[in-house]
């Protein structure tokens, strides 16, 4: 039997309990959800209980930031979690025995590799959003706003981006984690991976923007 978790926490919210959402307590809830779900629903003996002829062995799997919580799950709890397999994951990353940028900067690299100029044509068309959304012209119109970035009408959380530069921050962390997950979709190399195809929507955009400079 398996169980899926998952713990993310995307952008800043107000609830002061945010603070409690933490890569500890997830682990602390994994564990005791387990033993939850191994008494019973999957008919086995009390986790505790390694001699016993119907104790399961608790394996944990993950890959990237899910695969550093795989490991810690063995590390932190290794009389609770018998295996840990983890792949990709970014252990001195997360162990902050690197710099906190140099992950965005090997994914710049790769894009870079793969497409030639995708570096500074996301780069350019970020400012450019910027300069328009930060621009002190426009009023703070949540419908206008929706309308320029093509997203579905009543879906921005008005609530949290209430302001241009709010607005920017949210559109760069997206684009990021965005990049992040083609990055790591990036394999075998080639021109139908998204990477590619995200790196040439950039390109395009670029070289409409610089015709119409001109």
């Amino acid at each position: 039997s398996s169980a899926f978790f998952q713990n993310r926490q995307l952008g800043v919210w107000p609830d002061p309990r945010v603070e409690l959402l933490t890569p500890q307590q997830a682990l602390q809830d994994a564990v005791r959800l387990t033993h939850w779900l191994a008494t019973t629903r999957w008919g086995c003996a009390n986790p505790k209980d390694k001699r016993s002829a119907s104790y399961c062995p608790i394996v944990t799997f993950g890959g990237s930031y899910p695969g550093f919580l795989s490991a810690m799950a063995r590390l932190r709890f290794p009389n609770d979690v018998d295996v840990a397999y983890s792949a990709s994951a970014p252990m001195k990353f997360y162990a902050q025995q690197v710099p906190s940028g140099r992950y965005y900067e090997h994914i710049t690299q790769v894009a870079e590799r793969a497409v030639l100029g995708c570096a500074a044509a996301v780069q350019s068309t970020l400012q450019r959003v910027a300069r328009h959304f930060l621009s002190s012209s426009l009023s703070w119109n949540v419908t206008r706003i929706e309308s320029e970035l093509g997203i579905c009408p009543g879906t921005l959380p008005s609530a949290y981006i209430a302001s241009p530069q709010t607005l920017v921050d949210e559109l760069q962390m997206v684009l990021a984690y965005t990049f992040a997950n083609h990055n790591m979709a990036y394999y075998p190399p080639g021109p139908q991976t998204s990477l590619v195809k995200g790196c040439h929507v950039f390109l395009g955009n670029a070289s409409s923007s610089s015709s119409s400079s001109n």
